[in-house]
């Protein structure tokens, strides 16, 4: 089987900062990094795709 080389990088990047400095702050540091992001999606506003009918919760009307 072959292993994507991303996917490898990832196991060992994952095994040396577990083994560096253990899983609780690297779950910390991530949760930091992601944290602008997070907050992003919930600040901006919906895509309107072409074709979707979105319900509106607000009205309770279907907006095309």
């Amino acid at each position: 089987m072959c292993i994507p080389i991303g996917i490898y990088a990832g196991y060992v990047y994952g095994g040396v900062v577990g083994v560096s400095v253990g899983w609780r702050y690297a779950f910390f540091g991530e949760a930091i990094l992601m944290l602008p992001f997070a907050m992003l999606g919930f600040a901006m506003k919906p895509l309107q795709m072409k074709g979707y009918i979105a319900y509106n919760f607000v009205i309770g009307a279907y907006s095309y």
